[in-house]
């Protein structure tokens, strides 16, 4: 386990390689599953919502939710829409100023953060349902913006 340091949001979107030090800073990483261990987590469709399960990390337990429409969106694909990158592993990741929140996210071999992206962005008038989201690296999810699937070339 290690604190992750600060970084600035322009660094972090311009960066070529996304790690964890640069998404989310101060968080303390508290374990690494594989995509499989992980699938198998996750429900096979919405609802129940803030499920959590408890995870055996270096003998003590870790509470992480797995019912998110980030992860049921992993679920249906685990990798990125538009670069094709594929995610390799999860991260439990601890916010050290709330103990009991933690969080699941999924990085590329290369330590790229893999995204929710709203196919219809929620600005232009999209649902924040399970069909309107496709997984995205960070990279690729920045670069769409808010901007329609016909408009982003």
């Amino acid at each position: 386990m290690f604190l992750v340091s600060r970084l600035n949001r322009d660094s972090l979107l311009n960066a070529t390689i996304v790690d964890v030090e640069r998404c989310f800073p101060k968080y303390t990483i508290v374990g690494k599953l594989s995509v499989d261990d992980v699938m198998q987590l996750i429900p096979d469709a919405e609802g129940d919502f803030g499920r959590k399960v408890g995870i055996s990390v270096e003998g003590a337990v870790v509470h992480v939710a797995v019912s998110s429409k980030k992860l049921l969106a992993f679920k249906k694909s685990t990798t990125c829409a538009k670069c094709h990158v594929e995610g390799a592993y999860f991260l439990i990741l601890r916010n050290p100023n709330c103990p009991r929140q933690t969080s699941l996210e999924m990085f590329t071999e290369e330590g790229r953060l893999m995204t929710r992206d709203h196919i219809v962005p929620s600005s232009l008038g999209g649902e924040n349902t399970l069909d309107n989201s496709q997984t995205m690296c960070l990279m690729c999810n920045s670069k769409k913006g808010n901007t329609m699937p016909t408009d982003h070339v």
